[in-house]
This record gives C-alpha cells, structure tokens and sequence, in this order.
C-alpha cells in the first residue's frame, strides 16, 4: 500500500482557504491511489484524523513548534513512500526571512530519505531575496514532479531555472471540491437565522493583512502574529487601512440599501495573523445598517459545508483568493477586489477579469458601487459563463490527481 505524507499551505492553521483545497485532495487521492494510506501535517491532528480519518503529525505550523515536533516529522517523512508538497501559496518570503527555510526542510528531508517528491498544485511567490531563490531552486531542483497553479508561479520557477521536464501547470485543488448537500445548507442558514427567501444573500470575504506591507528587515523576523498583535505597520498603512475599509463600509451599505441584500462576511483566516477577523470588525463598525449583517468564521464549519453556503448567494465580494475559487465553483457571480498577484491570476483562470479591481488603487466607493451594480445587473449571464469555465477546471483537478497515481506506480484511469 502506497503511503502518501501530505504538507500543504500552514498546516490549516485555522485558514478556510488552506483547508479547502486540502478537504478537495483527500477524497481524490483515495479515488485514484486505492488502496492508499494518507498521512499529513497537522497544527490539530486531533481535529482532522476525526474530520478525515486519516493519520496527522503534529507540525505546529510555525518555525519555533516544528522544532520540538523534529522528531515526530522526521519519522513520517522516512516511513512516507511520497511526499506531497503543496498547495497554496506555499512558499514566499513576505511574510518571515525564515519561511522560505520552514517550508523547504521538509522536502529536502524527504530528498535525503530517497522519496518521492511531488509540488501539487503549488502556488510560489513572492520571492524575492537571492537567498530565498537560491535555496528554493536548489530544492525544487530535486522534486520529481512540479504542478503549480498559476502563471505567476510559471514564470517564477522558469526564471529559477526549474526543467521544464518535471513542470507541469495544473489548477488549484479547490476547483475539485464538492459541496454538501441542499438540506445541510438549509440547516446552517436555519441555525444563523438566515431563511434564504427573506433577503438576497451577499458574501463579504475581506482580506485582513490589506495595508499592512510585507515584512521586510528586521520586521521580518518577528512573526506574523506578534506583529499583528503589536498592531505593526508601516509607513502610511495604517491610514490607508482606514480610509480603505470606510470605504468599503460604505458600498456594503449601499447593498444592503439598493439590493435589500442579507450580508455574510466569511472570516477566512482566523489564525490571528490574517486579521480577517480585525477588517470585518472595522468594516461593520463604520456601516451604518447592522440589522442585515452575519458573520461566520468559515475554521467552524467543513469547507464542503461553506462551499455549498456561497452557492445560495446572489455575488460574493472580497479578496480571499478561496472564498473566491468556491463561489466560481458554485457559478456564483465574485466582484474581487485584489491585493495580491494570486488573485489577478486567478481571474485570468476563470476568465472574469473585468469584475476584478485593484484593492490599492481604489480611491473612493462610487468606482465599487458602480462595480457592484454591473455584477447584480450581469449576474445570470455571469452565472452562465462560470458554469462553462468551471468543467475543464475540475477535469485538470482530476488528471494532477492522476499524476501522483502514475507517480505512485498506479494507473490512473478512474
């Protein structure tokens, strides 16, 4: 039996988004490697050996846990038969001079111990330091095989100089996810309170870490979360924040004015370190309607649940890159509102650009709101065109998880 060791994004360190495509790969691998045994990463391992009957090592997902954890992974990395690197952005170097290092030992332990190694739907960059890239080519360099999901992430590994022989572009994980069922839906909205006839449902997935900068010097090596603790930004970010979620405020009042809508916003990223939680806060608190206003932080609930919840709704707005992908998978209209190169990515994908706005360079509401109103105008014929878009999304996801089973010595015919 195949044993597949699995380390994707941070662990799900109580990221909706990491979760999502991670929930989407389970079901698929055990699809095509059958009969296989999966083993992940885990900063829960509890939580998900119940959640995926499945084997969990506790990483803590961060540099200083994993350090005491040494052991325990150095154990599952020898006893894995492939070592499953991926997906999501997971390799950048904004975010701590050290995550790089963190997120490439792994694999190159697997490396070391003679396995198989395989990036999976991968998402790289930024990248930007010469240490970082000369780290990173050195190790990918020793991957068997390399699917990522962007062009962005194309171009960065070509200019690393990755062969091009182990490359392959493939499509986020998430696009393969299905969602729960009618009636589960229908119990979420009773238990929020929500009976989908009264109001038409609106997403709000805010990006908490907008403004705040990436972490450079000697603010990159102070943790995400002791910086958003300390409330550390720099120069002009904090004040671009705050006229930046007023703004917000006030388009999300005129939906709920022009629309009558019922908003949800979704807390993606709950870890602390994402802020979600901080920039949903502030946004409701500078709106003027607070009657027609739920808000859920998606780590409470499966993303299969969460997935089938976006598809009731009317739009989703936001700059949560996987709040966005399920609501394309549910043909459910997105306005995004962009702050990473990811997300620009991810519009070419489904090919909604022109519903995609440029977060930092938003100036004042009446360029969102007339955004919002082409959306709700051009909704059913949005719908139209992500249900076309979204079939050869979800064929890809299936023939990447195809890949590791030809990988693993497995035909992938399913």
């Amino acid at each position: 039996m195949t044993r597949i060791l699995i380390e994707s994004g941070h662990e799900r360190n109580r990221n909706a988004g990491d979760e999502a495509y991670f929930a989407a790969m389970v079901p698929l691998f055990r699809k095509y490697l059958d009969p296989v045994e999966l083993v992940t990463f885990s900063d829960r391992p509890d939580r998900d050996r119940k959640r995926y009957d499945m084997e969990a090592v506790y990483s803590g997902g961060t540099i200083a846990k994993s350090f005491f954890s040494l052991g325990k992974i150095i154990n599952a990395i020898r006893k894995c038969d492939i070592y499953v690197w991926g997906a999501g952005q997971i390799l950048r170097d904004d975010t701590h001079i050290l995550a790089p290092a963190y997120r490439l030992f792994r694999p190159f332990l697997a490396f070391l111990f003679g396995k198989k190694i395989m990036a999976y739907g991968a998402g790289i960059g930024p990248l930007e330091s010469r240490k970082a890239k000369f780290l990173a080519k050195y190790v990918l360099n020793r991957f068997d095989l390399i699917t990522y999901r962007d062009e962005t992430t194309g171009r960065i590994l070509a200019d690393m100089g990755i062969p091009g022989s182990i490359l392959v572009k493939t499509v986020d994980p998430a696009f393969g996810l299905v969602a729960a069922d009618e009636t589960a839906v229908d119990h979420l909205l009773d238990k929020l309170g929500l009976p989908s006839t009264k109001h038409p449902l609106v997403g709000v997935a805010a990006y908490g870490p907008a403004f705040r900068g990436a972490f450079r010097g000697f603010r990159g090596l102070i943790p995400a979360q002791m910086q958003a603790a300390r409330d550390m930004w720099q120069e002009g970010g904090k004040a671009n924040y705050t006229k930046h979620v007023k703004l917000l405020a006030k388009a999300y009042d005129y939906m709920i004015r022009r629309y009558d809508a019922q908003l949800i916003f979704i807390v993606q990223d709950a870890s602390g370190q994402g802020l979600d939680d901080r920039i949903t806060r502030d946004i409701i608190k500078n709106m003027e309607n607070d009657l027609q206003i739920s808000v859920i932080s998606a780590d409470d609930y499966p993303p299969a649940l969460l997935k089938g919840l976006i598809g009731r709704m009317e739009m989703i707005s936001g700059g949560r890159m996987h709040s966005l992908i399920l609501a394309s998978g549910m043909a459910t209209p997105i306005l995004a509102i962009c702050y990473e190169q990811k997300i620009k990515a991810f519009g070419a994908i489904v090919n909604q650009q022109e519903y995609f706005m440029d977060g930092y360079q938003l100036k004042d509401e009446k360029a969102l709101i007339d955004q919002i109103d082409r959306v709700w105008k051009h909704r059913g014929q949005i719908r139209h065109q992500l249900e076309k878009q979204i079939l050869p999304l979800r064929s890809e996801v299936n023939r990447n998880a195809g890949r590791l089973a030809n990988m693993a010595g497995i035909s992938s015919e399913k």
